[in-house]
Parts: structure tokens; C-alpha cells; sequence
């Protein structure tokens, strides 16, 4: 297992990320190392699964003792959710420095984050601009697009937001080697 990328999960809930790695067949490629998920059933339902993982309840108590690879998280979104008051920073649900001094402790090779499309409105926008800006600071570019849980198979139309992050400059480099494979296939 030591040539698999480790995964932090960070709001782990049942653990979609990790049972997407299993459905598409990478779990050679990934595997779960760490959750952090406070909902105790979503805890049973994990140890179920994944009982030699290891779970931290709270976030604000992890402590990276090893290094990881990939981190996912679909941090806190009801203070984004156009369900919900949309009070952003002013609600203490809003984990999302917590979120990104983890990614800075870590440092991963890349990460992903997922919430509801409302985070891109949250402040008048000032709170996604917040993210990117974070994210940036770390030292990661970030791309992000919206789908619904239908596109990919699920049963309701739930849409989403995705940020995937990876260091900067990689997407030149990986732009550049491709080109060059292709001029030397030529």
C-alpha cells in the first residue's frame, strides 16, 4: 500500500469521496488514512467500513501525525445554503479557516473541496474571493465548476460546487510534458 496516495477526509460524513475512489476502482491508487467527522452515526457507519482507519471527532482537535497526500472536504454549508440564513463568518458552523490551516499544516499534493453553489454568493461573493485568495496563499492554483448529484448517477438533483487545488506551476509542467509527448509521437 506504500505506493497509494494517503487520504485525509475532512467532514467525512458517510464517506462519498472514498467510496467514489472504491466504485471507480482506484483504491490502488488512494485510500482513506484519516477522518474527521463528528456526527456519531456517521462514525458507525465509518468504523463499519474503514475500521482501521482512524477518527478525529472535531476538527479544531486534529493533529497531523503523518504525511498525506490528498485531502477532501466538503466543509460545513449551511452558512451558505440559500436553504439556510446565509450568515457566512457569522455563523459558527462556518469552519472554513479551520478547513484551510489543516491544508496548510499538511500540505497535500492536491485537495478537493465540495459545497453548495450558494458559497460563491456568500458576502456578496467577498467570501468565495476569501477562499480562492487562501487557497492561493498556500501555494495552490484551484479550479471549480458546478453539477448536480444527478449527473454522476445519484437520484436527486443536489447541485454542487467542486474546487480541486494542486500547486502551482503543476498544470504548466503537466501542460508542457503532454505537449512534448505528443511532438515526440509525431
Amino acid at each position: 500500500m506504500s505506493s497509494a496516495n494517503k487520504v485525509l477526509s475532512l467532514y467525512t460524513g458517510l464517506a462519498g469521496f472514498e467510496l467514489g475512489i472504491f466504485c471507480a476502482g482506484l483504491e490502488n491508487l488512494f485510500y482513506p488514512a484519516h477522518f474527521v467527522e463528528m456526527d456519531k452515526y456517521c462514525q458507525s457507519i465509518l468504523t463499519n467500513w474503514f475500521p482501521i482507519v482512524p477518527i478525529t471527532p472535531l476538527i479544531q482537535d486534529f493533529k497531523p501525525l503523518t504525511d498525506y497526500d490528498i485531502v477532501t472536504a466538503g466543509f460545513p454549508c449551511q452558512p451558505h445554503s440559500l436553504a439556510g440564513l446565509r450568515k457566512g463568518t457569522n455563523d459558527n458552523r462556518d469552519l472554513w479557516t479551520e478547513t484551510i490551516n489543516v491544508i496548510n499544516q499538511v500540505k497535500p499534493k492536491a485537495f478537493i473541496l465540495e459545497n453548495v453553489p450558494g458559497l460563491r454568493h456568500t458576502h456578496q461573493g467577498d467570501f468565495f474571493k476569501r477562499v480562492l485568495r487562501n487557497i492561493a496563499d498556500a501555494g495552490y492554483d484551484a479550479e471549480w465548476g458546478h453539477t448536480t448529484v444527478a449527473a454522476v448517477g445519484g437520484v436527486h438533483r443536489r447541485k454542487r460546487i467542486f474546487i480541486i487545488a494542486y500547486p502551482i506551476g503543476f498544470r504548466q509542467s503537466r501542460d508542457a510534458y503532454a505537449s512534448k509527448e505528443r511532438a515526440d509521437s509525431s
